[in-house]
């Protein structure tokens, strides 16, 4: 079974939010800000602004936004981050993220102890894990390469 690219990498709203807490820009997918063409008019064309999955062919500008995958992430998270999928049929999420087996050490040194994100995907558990880990001090994003 093939996953749709849009299950695979974060979705618009977290990569947004990963690139506002500094996340390296660097990956393999991006979201990419375009005009797609909906119709024709006697006085023009019509077109409407629309974000596009793709990978960085084109390069990385400044209104691209990286779209991780989870396997990039899963590069960055740091030990003792757990990621599984389960069935709970009274809530909307299949996948689960959590903190409860990293280093006591790192985690005294944050302010929360444990925190379990959830996810529709893999992937946006995972960026909500490294989210949440980042705007706790517990992750720092460094400017190189996360491909």
């Amino acid at each position: 079974m093939i996953l749709p690219l849009e299950q695979q990498v974060a979705n618009l709203a977290l990569s947004k939010e990963l690139k506002e807490l500094g996340f390296p820009q660097e990956t393999y997918f991006h979201w990419i800000f375009r005009r797609r063409l909906v119709g024709r008019k006697t006085k023009g064309i019509i077109v409407e602004p629309v974000w596009v999955l793709d990978c960085c062919r084109y390069g990385i500008t400044e209104e691209s936004i990286a779209a991780p995958t989870a396997a990039e992430l899963g590069e960055i998270l740091p030990k003792g981050i757990k990621t599984w999928k389960g069935f709970n049929p009274w809530q909307k999420f299949e996948w689960w993220c959590n903190n409860r087996d990293m280093p006591f050490k790192t985690l005294l040194e944050g302010a929360e102890n444990t925190y379990q994100a959830d996810g529709n995907t893999e992937v946006n558990a995972k960026t909500k894990m490294l989210i949440h880990l980042a705007k706790q001090g517990l992750v720092k994003f460094e400017k190189e390469s996360v491909r």
